[in-house]
């Protein structure tokens, strides 16, 4: 009885790791493609009578492709592996932060809309509420000069500072320097 108990799990581990195998050759590599190409050119070639010598060049072609179509999908799934296990780091992350703290992490909130603008009111009204609504801490946009002496030298000037560029043959602008502007009023 042992002896046939033993048989038993040999069996049962051979067959799972033929079926692991399987697994990994049809499904992972993709080659059921091809293994259904030519069980379609083996019922097709039972349903109706003819004369597979005649076909032979079109089955190996037909299972070439499917193999490379197999090859190509392994590929692809290879180079998108590193990105879906980033995506799960950072799901991780999240689900970790959300048991910590208890509440969901990086709740997102909803953008707020701004009021429409009438389009009825008169030009200098709209400019107004345009200005009431830009950040106070908008940075002032600087002036650009460009010298007599040299055309291709500009100058950026800033409220704080005054930085030179140099316009290059194929149309870029290379920083120079920056200088601080001089104050007006003595310290």
């Amino acid at each position: 009885m042992q002896v046939l108990t033993n048989l038993l799990m040999i069996f049962k581990s051979i067959a799972v790791a033929i079926g692991r195998l399987l697994y990994l050759l049809l499904i992972k590599l993709f080659l059921i493609i091809p293994v259904l190409y030519v069980a379609g050119i083996a019922i097709a070639s039972a349903c109706v009578p003819f004369v597979l010598g005649d076909y032979s060049a079109l089955l190996i072609v037909g299972t070439v492709l499917c193999t490379v179509l197999s090859a190509l999908l392994v590929l692809r799934r290879a180079m998108l592996a590193p990105v879906t296990k980033r995506k799960e780091r950072h799901s991780n992350v999240v689900a970790e932060e959300e048991m910590e703290t208890g509440k969901p992490a990086r709740a997102e909130e909803p953008a707020q809309i701004p009021e429409p603008i009438e389009t009825t009111q008169p030009v200098p009204e709209r400019k107004a509420r345009f200005e009431e609504r830009r950040a106070p801490t908008a940075p002032e946009p600087p002036k650009y000069y460009r010298t007599r002496r040299d055309p291709n030298l500009f100058i950026a000037d800033f409220p704080d500072r005054m930085e030179f560029y140099r316009k290059m043959p194929d149309g870029s602008y290379v920083f120079l320097t920056s200088e601080p502007k001089k104050s007006d009023t003595p310290t």
